[in-house]
């Protein structure tokens, strides 16, 4: 149904709701964080001690409910009007709230500069149908109509971008800073349903081992934007099992299992695997081939990458254990049981020279996630 907290001035006249778990929501909650932000603290209602920030002014009227569970939902509100509405059997839940405040004047209904009419939303671009023609970007979901330029993520190469909308008009990649190649995958043009396929950008390092950082321009007509990151142009050894000996309990057991039967090796380009609930077969063919349990599996990789003189920071994103070792020297430990958590950690390097870096990961289980990068430390 209708779901607002917060709101305000808020007309729900002549809707229809059938087979709603709640018709209509209202609520305002005293003591939560918004009541603390200047928005809050311009429209919430001064109260001893406290600043409330009510949902009020709003008109729930003319509305019918069918095979809802509940119709309306009401708490911590201050309305102006329920009233000629064809209520449901589920009942209301009206408490606590207080219809008419004196604390506030009691208003006309908002002016609606539309008429009310039968204007039908769903359904008015079928083109749009079916979830695959929801496009998240970093702000918010493409409106299908102006170009959108959104990170999809890595592969072998680099990083890859994807630019929606482009339609007819061109797209063109150019690098501003950093010695790395940038390139389109050519355009496609018209046809089809609205959300046909992106412009795909591919932003590569160079040849040998190292770290990469970028910055790159990308122009589709009129729209222009700059993308920006590191690539760490690696290549990783990895083993893949499913453990037996906790690692909390005896890691040195655990660590013995990788040199056993059953391990899966794999040799990989970047460390960037949104695991999940699937387990870790994500990781290369060979280890989606071994069917190992998406539960209780470990990690282990090394890989030796070029650095330039400086401060080097690397960056982790793990769920669960993880621990990070540079030249034999542990930078980054959390070996433990946990939920998505960012880790750094920071590498010296005096003179350009080949660093070692290895990376231990187990999973408990649950939800899976690991990430490892590496980019110049802030000064």
């Amino acid at each position: 149904g209708i779901n607002i907290e917060h709101g305000r001035e808020n007309r729900i006249v002549g809707n229809t709701f059938t087979g709603d778990s709640v018709g209509v929501r209202l609520w305002g909650r005293h003591g939560s964080s918004v009541e603390r932000t200047p928005w809050g603290l311009a429209n919430g209602e001064v109260v001893p001690g406290a600043v409330w920030v009510l949902s009020t002014r709003n008109v729930i009227e003319g509305n019918t409910f069918t095979c809802v569970a509940k119709d309306l939902w009401i708490r911590d509100t201050v309305l102006t009007r329920i009233n000629e509405n064809e209520l449901d059997t589920g009942g209301s839940d009206l408490g606590p709230y207080t219809e008419g405040d004196p604390r506030l004047a009691d208003p006309e209904s908002p002016a609606n500069p539309e008429p009310i009419g039968a204007r039908r939303a769903v359904g008015a671009r079928m083109d749009l149908e079916g979830r695959d023609q929801i496009v998240m970007g970093e702000f918010g979901p493409w409106d299908h109509e102006s170009v959108m330029v959104r990170k999809r993520g890595r592969d072998e190469r680099g990083d890859v971008y994807e630019v929606w909308g482009a339609r007819a008009r061109p797209v063109e990649v150019a690098v501003l800073e950093g010695g790395i190649g940038a390139l389109h995958d050519g355009q496609q043009m018209g046809g089809g349903r609205a959300a046909t396929n992106p412009v795909v950008v591919h932003v590569s390092g160079g040849a040998e081992s190292g770290v990469w950082p970028y910055r790159v321009r990308i122009t589709a007509g009129e729209i222009k934007q700059e993308v920006s990151g590191t690539i760490v142009n690696a290549a990783w050894d990895v083993r893949v099992w499913a453990w037996e000996h906790d690692p909390l309990k005896d890691v040195a057991a655990w660590r013995a299992e990788a040199d056993g039967a059953g391990v899966v090796r794999s040799r990989v380009g970047a460390i960037d695997w949104a695991l999940g609930y699937q387990g870790p077969g994500c990781i290369a063919p060979e280890v989606r081939a071994a069917k190992i349990g998406a539960n209780h599996y470990g990690v282990i990789a090394s890989t030796r990458i070029h650095l330039q003189p400086g401060r080097w920071a690397v960056k982790t994103l793990s769920d669960d254990g993880i621990r990070v070792r540079a030249d034999g020297k542990t930078v980054i430990e959390r070996w433990d049981i946990h939920g998505p958590t960012a880790d750094a950690g920071v590498v010296e390097v005096e003179r350009a020279r080949d660093v070692e870096i290895g990376v231990e990961y187990f999973q408990n289980d649950g939800y899976a996630v690991l990430r490892v990068g590496i980019e110049h430390a802030a000064e």
